[in-house]
Parts: C-alpha cells; sequence; structure tokens
C-alpha cells in the first residue's frame, strides 16, 4: 500500500461524503477523515500549492488497494496473472518446507490432513489449505531415492489457468505445473475448479483522506486533488459531520505525519518523532542512529594523505552513553580514573646532537595544548576563509547535508573580532608572526582560543584598538602585551599559562621540548611556510584523557537536552500554534523528555536562544575549560573506561604526535606537508606497510609522464612481496594456459603506475568525484582498498598500465621471443581463450582474451622509456610516455589533473550535480521542519535555526532555496520529493575544481612514520 502525501490546504469545488472529525484529548489536536470518490484512472494526491494554511495542516490521501490491480491493459493483466501463479508456486514451496521440517511425523509420510500442521505463523497457506485452493496428498512418503518415480505432496485444486494443468510439489521436491490426474481426484474425491483472476475495472475507486483541521467546527471546507497522468485537478466541497469517538483514524494520521518527518532523515525530525510514541500514544519504528564506526571506511586519498592516520589518532569519537539514573551522584575524584597509559618515545635520544630549527612562539605555549604558527600574517587571510579555517581538512566531515556551523566567526568573536577587523589588521601589516594555542579540538561545539604575537610596533597598538569597530556584546577577552608580544585569549587562565612561560623564558614550554625539536628537524619550516600546525604527544594524551573526554560527555548531554528543547518548542508550535509559555509545559505536555542533565528552573530564553547558566545555548555552549570535572559518576568512569581500554587495544606502544605544513611555493603552487611519529598500529597501515620496501635505500618512485595526460594517475612503488604476490596469480594463468615459462616477470617493478583516460567509461567505480577516483568504499578494507578500485577500473574505463622496467632491453628482448598467435583455447564451460599478434613492423603486441565469446578484453603492450606500457584501449587510445618524474615521496602518488578533463566532463559534473541535489532535499527537509512550524520567511526559519540549533542549512551551488506558501523549495532541484535537476549546460556546476591545474599526493613510511605530501597548483 502506498501513501500519497503533503500538507494541504484548498479551494472551492464539488461535493464529497461528509467528515468525521476526532480531537485528541491529551494534544487537543483535530483530525478529520472520509472518503472521496475519484475517477480510477491514474493516482490523486493532494498538492502543496494548493495549501490553505488557515483552515489544514498535515494530509494525505490513502488510496484503496484496488488501484494496484485494476486492468489498464492486456499487458497489464497479463502481469497480475504471471505475479499470481508465481505467488501460488512460493505456496507449494513453503507448504513443502514445512513439511521436511516435520521429522516426527509417522513412518516419515505426510499426515492424514493439513490441519495437522502447524500453520499459525503462515497465515497464507493456513487460508489456502481451508478454502480448498491447494490440497495435502495424505501418506506419501517424504523421502525417496532419486531412482524411484516422484510422487505428488501438495497439489492446486483452484488453479489460475483452464489448461488441463497445475502446480504439484512432489517428494522429489520439485514444484512444477503438470497435468491433471483423475486417477488422484478420484481417489481423494477432489474437484479440480479453476478460478481464473477477474479482469478488474472501475470507473471510480474510493479514496480516504486523512488530515488536521485547525476548526474542529467549520462547517465545511473545499481542497483541489492533484492527478499527474492524466493531467487534471478536481474540486471537492467537503462537509463535515462533527465530532467522532473513533481514534484509529487519528493514529493513522499521527503515524504517517511522523514517518513523513523521518524521511527527511535530520536531527530536528528525529527528535520529533522521538516524542510521537509518548505525545500521541502510537507505535513508531525509529530508524538505529549512526552506529560508532560509521564513516571508518577508508579511501585511498585519506589513507595517503594522512587523513586517516590523523583520526585514527586524535580519536575524536565520543564516550559511549551509559544508562544511569538522574539523581548519580558525582562522587569519584577525577585523579582516580585511570587515563591513557600510552608511553612516550624518547625525543631526546632521537634527536641527539642534531640542531634543530626553532619557532621562537612554540616557547609560549604549554607542552599539552594545540598550536598553530603563522610566520607570514599577510597571509593569514588566505587560509581562514572558506569553510571552518584552516583545521576544515581535518576536521570535515563531507556529510550528506551541508551545515553552516560559523566556526570562524564564533572563535573571531571569542578574541572580540570579525573578519573585518582580521582582514584590516592583516592588511595593515602590524603583526611580524602569530600563533593560535587551543586546549582541544571541538571548534564546532566551543573552545578557548589564544593568539600570541609579535606586533611591528608595540607603542602603536593600545591606539590602534581604541579606534576598532568593536562588537559590545562581544565576550569578555583578556588581554596582555609584554614588550613585542601581544597575547588575546577568552580564558583567563589560558592567558596566564602563556604569561609564566614568557617570564620564564619559554621553560617547560611545547618549544623547548625535546619531542617538538626533533619534529622540526623531521619536518622543518622555510622561508615559504605559510603555517605551521602540531599536535603535541601531550596534547593527545590530553585530548583522549578522562577530563576532556568526560567533559565533552557532559557537554554533549546538555547540548542534547538543550536541542531537544527547543526542538519540542518547536513541536508545540507546530501543534498548538503558538509558543509555549514555558519550559515545564513542554516537559508536563510531552513535547521535551524529562531532563536529566539540566536544571529546567534554571533555563532561560535569552535572544530566542534556551541558555543553560552553566553550559550556555545549543548555539554557543561553554567551553571544556569553564567547566573542568573534578569528579565524575560511576557511569561516567565506566563510558570512559570502556574508551581508554579500546584506545589502548590500538596503541600499545607510543603516542602519534602530528605535525602539518603548509607552504607557497609560487602564487600558483602550494603544498601541505603531514608528518607522523610514529604510524598508528592499525589494520589499514599495518596492510600498507606491506605494500611497500621499509629499506631506507629503497628506489624512488619514477611516475611516468604521459601524453595525452590521463585524469587521474596512482603509482605505488611495490615491495618485492607484493610482485610475487602478483606475479604468481598472472603467471598461474598464463603460464598454465600457454604452457610455457615466461622470463618477462624477471624485469619488472618495483614502480606500478595506472592512469585514467579522458574518455567515456562503460560503467563508473566510486563516487563519481575526481577526489575519489581511486576509492573503494562500503566497507572495502586492506588489499581490497586499492586492488578493487584497480582492477574494476581496468574493464570499466579507459586505462593505460605502465610497469617499471629494471632493463628494458632484456625485456623487449622477450617480448620479441614470445610465442604469438593462439596461445590458449580452453574449451571448457567459459570457452577462455587468448590471443598475442605483434603489429607488423613494430614493437608493439595485442594480446586479446575471449570468456564464452561473450567477455572480450583487448590491450596493447610495447616498451616505452623505462616502462612496459599497457593500454585497454589499443586501437584508439595510444599513450606516450614523455619523461619521468621523481619530485613525490618514495612509496605512492596519486596525481589528479581537472585540465586533462575533456570529454568525461559531462560524466564528472553529472555525478557533481546529483551531489548537490541529495544535500538540497536533506537540506530543504530541515527547512520543512520550520515552515510547517510557522516561520514566516525564509530569513526567520535560517535566524530560527541558527538560534535554537547553532546551525543553518546552505543550499549548493546551483541555486538557491525559494519559500512558498505551500512548502520551501529549491530554485534548481524543486520541492523535496521531486527528483529533477537542470540539463548540464544549464547549471554553473562545482566538482571539477576549475581553478585547480593539477594536485599531487605522495606518502612514504619512514623511522615507523608516515610523510605525506600534497602538492596543489592553481592556473595562472
Amino acid at each position: 500500500m502506498r501513501i500519497l502525501f503533503a500538507l494541504i490546504s484548498l479551494t472551492v469545488l464539488t461535493a464529497a461524503r461528509a467528515a468525521d472529525v476526532y480531537t485528541d484529548p491529551a494534544t487537543g489536536l483535530s483530525v478529520l477523515s472520509t472518503e472521496i470518490d475519484l475517477p480510477a484512472e491514474g493516482f490523486w494526491y493532494l498538492h502543496p500549492k494548493h495549501h490553505p494554511r488557515e483552515h489544514l495542516g498535515f494530509a494525505f490521501l490513502l488510496e484503496p488497494e484496488e488501484i494496484y490491480d485494476l486492468q489498464r491493459g492486456q499487458r497489464t493483466h497479463a502481469l497480475r496473472e504471471r505475479r499470481a501463479e508465481q505467488e501460488r508456486r512460493r505456496l507449494l514451496s513453503r507448504a513443502g518446507s514445512i513439511l521436511t521440517h516435520r521429522l516426527d511425523l509417522p513412518e516419515n509420510r505426510t499426515p492424514a490432513n493439513w490441519t495437522d500442521l502447524d500453520l499459525s505463523d503462515h497465515p497464507e497457506l493456513h487460508e489456502a489449505f481451508a478454502t480448498g485452493t491447494l490440497a495435502l496428498v495424505p501418506g506419501v512418503p517424504l523421502r525417496i531415492e532419486n531412482r524411484e518415480e516422484a510422487q505428488p505432496l501438495l497439489v492446486e485444486l483452484k488453479p489460475l489457468r483452464n489448461d488441463g494443468k497445475h502446480w504439484v510439489r512432489n517428494n522429489h521436491w520439485q514444484v512444477e505445473r503438470q497435468d491433471i490426474d483423475p486417477a488422484l481426484l478420484q481417489k481423494h474425491d477432489w474437484e479440480i475448479t479453476p478460478s481464473p483472476l477477474p479482469a478488474l475495472t472501475a470507473e471510480s475507486l474510493t479514496y480516504t483522506l486523512f488530515a488536521r483541521v485547525f476548526d474542529p467546527e467549520i462547517p465545511e471546507l473545499t481542497l483541489t486533488l492533484t492527478n499527474d497522468h492524466p493531467k487534471a485537478e478536481r474540486e471537492i466541497v467537503l462537509p463535515v459531520r462533527g465530532p467522532t469517538d473513533s481514534r484509529e483514524n487519528f493514529d493513522l494520521w499521527a503515524e504517517e505525519r511522523t514517518y513523513a518527518w523521518l524521511d527527511w532523515d535530520n536531527r530536528i525530525a528525529r527528535m520529533w518523532a522521538e516524542r510521537a510514541p509518548d505525545l500521541y500514544g502510537i507505535e513508531i519504528d525509529l530508524p538505529r542512529g549512526p552506529g560508532r564506526n560509521t564513516g571508518r571506511t577508508a579511501s585511498i586519498m585519506n589513507v595517503f594523505g594522512g587523513d586517516t592516520a590523523i583520526r585514527e589518532t586524535l580519536q575524536l569519537q565520543n564516550l559511549e552513553s551509559a544508562r544511569s539514573g538522574a539523581d548519580e551522584e558525582a562522587t569519584i575524584p577525577l585523579e582516580d580514573v585511570r587515563g591513557v597509559t600510552v608511553r612516550s618515545h624518547n625525543y631526546a635520544e632521537l634527536l641527539g646532537d642534531t640542531q634543530a630549527p626553532t619557532v621562537d612562539l612554540a616557547a609560549f605555549c604549554p607542552e599539552d595544548r594545540f598550536f598553530v604558527w603563522f610566520p607570514q600574517p599577510l597571509q593569514l587571510a588566505d587560509l581562514l576563509e572558506g569553510t571552518d579555517g584552516i583545521l576544515g581538512r581535518i576536521l570535515s566531515t563531507g556529510g550528506p547535508e551541508i551545515l553552516d556551523h560559523d566556526v570562524l566567526d564564533t572563535h573571531l568573536l571569542r578574541l572580540d573580532l570579525n573578519r573585518t577587523i582580521l582582514r584590516e589588521t592583516l592588511k595593515q601589516d602590524i603583526l611580524s608572526e602569530t600563533a593560535l594555542i587551543l586546549p582541544d579540538l571541538f571548534l564546532r561545539e566551543g573552545t578557548d582560543i589564544t593568539s600570541i604575537s609579535r606586533v611591528r610596533n608595540p607603542l602603536t597598538i593600545d591606539l590602534y584598538f581604541s579606534l576598532l569597530d568593536r562588537d559590545p556584546n562581544a565576550p569578555e577577552v583578556h588581554r596582555w602585551q609584554h614588550e613585542d608580544l601581544l597575547v588575546l585569549s577568552s580564558s583567563a587562565t589560558e592567558l596566564q599559562q602563556v604569561k609564566e612561560l614568557v617570564l620564564a623564558g619559554g621553560e617547560n614550554s611545547l618549544g623547548t621540548s625535546a619531542e617538538f625539536r626533533y619534529m622540526l628537524t623531521q619536518s622543518p619550516p622555510t622561508d615559504k611556510t605559510l603555517a605551521y600546525i602540531y599536535f603535541s604527544d601531550s596534547f593527545i594524551r590530553r585530548l583522549t584523557g578522562p577530563e576532556v573526554k568526560i567533559g565533552q560527555y557532559r557537554r554533549l548531554h546538555a547540548r542534547a537536552e538543550l536541542e531537544r528543547l527547543a526542538a519540542g518548542r518547536l513541536l508545540y508550535q507546530l501543534d498548538q500554534r503558538q509558543t509555549a509559555p514555558d519550559i515545564e509545559t513542554l516537559i508536563e505536555t510531552g513535547y521535551a523528555p524529562k531532563l536529566n542533565h539540566l536544571n529546567s528552573d534554571t533555563l532561560t530564553w535569552v535572544y530566542d536562544r534556551l541558555t543553560d547558566p552553566v553550559w550556555g545555548s545549543a548555539a554557543r555552549m561553554a567551553t571544556l575549560l569553564e567547566n573542568v570535572p573534578t569528579h565524575v559518576t560511576p557511569s561516567e568512569q565506566k563510558a570512559y573506561d570502556t574508551y581508554r581500554n579500546q584506545y589502548e587495544s590500538f596503541w600499545q606502544q607510543f603516542f602519534d604526535p602530528i605535525s602539518i605544513h603548509i607552504e607557497k611555493l609560487s602564487e600558483e603552487e602550494m603544498q601541505t606537508t603531514v608528518f607522523i611519529l610514529p604510524l598508528i598500529n592499525s589494520s589499514i597501515y599495518d596492510t600498507v606497510r606491506g605494500w611497500f620496501d621499509p629499506s631506507p635505500d629503497r628506489p624512488l618512485l619514477r611516475r611516468p609522464v604521459l601524453d595525452p595526460p590521463p585524469i587521474a594517475m596512482i603509482s605505488l612503488n611495490l615491495s618485492e612481496p607484493q610482485w610475487l604476490d602478483i606475479i604468481e596469480g598472472l603467471a598461474d594463468g598464463f603460464e598454465n594456459a600457454i604452457g610455457i615459462d615466461l622470463p618477462i616477470w624477471e624485469y619488472i617493478g618495483p614502480g606500478l603506475h595506472m592512469g585514467l583516460a579522458d574518455s567515456d567509461a562503460v560503467l563508473t567505480f566510486g563516487s563519481g568525484d575526481l577526489l575519489d577516483i581511486f576509492s573503494a568504499r562500503n566497507g572495502v578494507r586492506n588489499n581490497e582498498m586499492v586492488w578493487l578500485p584497480m582492477a574494476v577500473s581496468l574493464f570499466t574505463r579507459p586505462v593505460v598500465l605502465a610497469v617499471d622496467l629494471t632493463d628494458p632491453d632484456r625485456m623487449l628482448e622477450a617480448l620479441r621471443a614470445t610465442p604469438t598467435g593462439q596461445l590458449a583455447d580452453q574449451r571448457n564451460f567459459l570457452g577462455f581463450t587468448i590471443d598475442l599478434n605483434q603489429i607488423t613492423g613494430q614493437d608493439r603486441w595485442l594480446l586479446r582474451i575471449q570468456l564464452g565469446g561473450v567477455l572480450h578484453l583487448s590491450f596493447s603492450l610495447e616498451v616505452q622509456d623505462r616502462y612496459l606500457v599497457l593500454s585497454n584501449l589499443p586501437l584508439t587510445y595510444a599513450p606516450a610516455v614523455t619523461g619521468q618524474q621523481t619530485d613525490g615521496l618514495r612509496d605512492a602518488a596519486v596525481r589528479l589533473q581537472p585540465h586533462a578533463i575533456q570529454a568525461t566532463g559531462p560524466g564528472f559534473a553529472t555525478a557533481a550535480l546529483d551531489r548537490a541535489r541529495q544535500q538540497t532535499h536533506k537540506a530543504l527537509g530541515t527547512l520543512s521542519l520550520f515552515h510547517q512550524a510557522g516561520s514566516p520567511t525564509l530569513e526567520h526559519a535560517l535566524s530560527s535555526a541558527r538560534s535554537l540549533f547553532g546551525f543553518t542549512p546552505v543550499h549548493p551551488s546551483p541555486g538557491e532555496f525559494v519559500w512558498t506558501p505551500g512548502e520551501p523549495l529549491s530554485s534548481t532541484f524543486g520541492h523535496i520529493y521531486e527528483g529533477r535537476q537542470p540539463p548540464l549546460g544549464d547549471a554553473d556546476i562545482p566538482g571539477l575544481l576549475p581553478p585547480l591545474h593539477h594536485l599531487d599526493l605522495s606518502m612514504q613510511l619512514e623511522n615507523e612514520g608516515l610523510r605525506t605530501r600534497i602538492r596543489w597548483q592553481l592556473y595562472p
């Protein structure tokens, strides 16, 4: 059964049956229901554009089940008959399965009557036997030898076709249509009664309307119903008969409205749905929330780029919620909760006598704080502009919905700054260098921030700040100046720590630690450095320790309750058409759950934000330093102990300090280097270690330069064991088929390179996104993470493979000596054949593989430069090696070249447009809730979302949100239930990285750690 629904209201028309109205005594909601006769052709529904919001709320039409059985033509009827036949066959199969499990039957034979079978879990079978549709043949052996003649166990007595046959299940366990056996019928006194499906036709069908009505005593309503095929609208005059005591239709209405919310799949809708059982007295199957490992599947770009290692090291996931009573007391001292005890490297020993570079401002940063240094503040704006600042690369979720959490502006405000002031300060070149210090990485929820800068002219600072246009409502900012050092902090205690380090000359600071100095030797700053980001051993230890984890645990619980109250307030506005008078009303009426972590007596509405005196509002939470736990509850300790045990099961040796070094190599070229030491002990990187040679003197990765350039190329500098694994599979297949040993295996490696050509693919693998082109997601890990997408691409995309050669001349000799013609002809069920033919007058060969006469694969092979080059489009794609590159790191590299995209442009654009449509529909789902709750304008809805929840939905390019009386729309993608998008030529589509000429990502394993480098060049 399918339900077509909408938020409705309507205009003037013809008569319908009188509607009954049920008013729920708990909520006061009134729901009307009535039956409406409508033409049978097509589907009728209620369109949002006809919605008179002054009379009706959520409404839907429930179509009759007969609508799916109507004979709309001869083929429709034939399909009904075919489906009915298959269902009859399945009934016999299920009945036979029940018999096979009845080992207690006497002499292992069918019972005397079908009533001896337990059919309590199979009502459809019970009905089939009871109505004489099926019959059980009594006393038949259930199991016989295959050589014995089959005997019927179950027979069909009311066949759907009158052709002298019926369905029979025999004791060879076959179900088939057989000729009717008159002797069998006479023996059991059965009669065959053919029962063909009737041809169902109707002029009209009866739909049922359910709708919320704001005035239960209104005498009459008018509405317009829509049919898309055929195109039609029908106006209905709906008399309202009066109240009824029947609750059934109210429950159905409430269930459908709740499931409609869940279809929109957002946090607010889920919070509304969670209230539905208690609020409306209905049963709802709520979908399970995301699991602990959601989104943890790695991609090639994330693994090679180091993002996977960073996420795994920082372990920013929240503590698992533990059930506890609201009155559970925090009696356990925080110091009694054992933190992560993973030990540290001996960095002084690693550093030895090596002279390390210096970063002066790091001498004023505490060892257990996150540190970001900007040696060229004039360039700072380039890094801060965009999505959530320079940490976006680490903290970005890439979720299905784009939400603006206003992270940059929020944290600038904590320093009494804004984008305009920051831009002006940088433009005036007042600062010679600056650094940011953070106690944690919870930027979205809120954290304290400290900036320390060297100013060029200390005497002008007071005057400069006095002239700035400051926000009078900005929180208190703590400021301290010492000689040419200027410190701004949102926290007095953080500023005090910096002050003490400054006055102590940096003793016991991050900058003077052996760890930081050693990591600087591994990735030293240069005159091109724009930013140096550092996660220290002590900072990661703090981030994973009980103070931060339990503090964040408490803050998230507080935020969840603030959000549930805010969502309940919206739902109250939707149902009651007014704002809830107070928080107690929301809780008492069931629109919000009882509070376990907050006190309703101390909650207040400030600037339309629900605010707690301890944790602030959902839009602007208090920082963890403002609420450091001193004692914890048993449930909190248990949750942390579980987290710590899981962490230590992966990190049994050392913590992993991380440095991220961002450089501007030229006006068009940027580079980011990530260094992690030591690399985490995880299944993903354990697999990666096995791909590459760990010896420090291994050869460089020599990437071929191809013409025409591929749109993307992956290069792997494989270890000898990996090559043996590859050769073993190839050699077994080819040498067994050909019957001879091939010497070519001796000359290949260590590099393997695969490039994707700019040509249309038969199939696509991955997300269709250029940044994800070599990735296998959805649970694919370990070796399959790289080999599966490479193998699938080889058979579905235009591909060039280039393999390093240790001796190109010997390889060419081996190829010339290889037999040609038909090398294999295995006439098995697949019909496997291999043909190798040399192009006349050329050192170029064509390899053709056929499977079953259906699958044909053709490859060209030739030696170019120091590579064996293989192409799977041998007649139309002839890539030439024009050189080689060795400027990346040693083990692996990925090169993306958007400028090479021509023929495949529409495919990438379509993928980007499809993703934008999905993100838009997610955003429309969120906005629709505010629309239902009475937001009069888009601006009001966005402002409410910001105030209540701390985010606003963002419309991806192309298009914008449009606010209409019926519902919010997208100017590009229509309303939330439409699946339309513009032609490619009519939309400004993002996703192809148009300003990017190329991007190189490379990595290598070293000193038990990981180094990755991302270099990208823009068009001049």
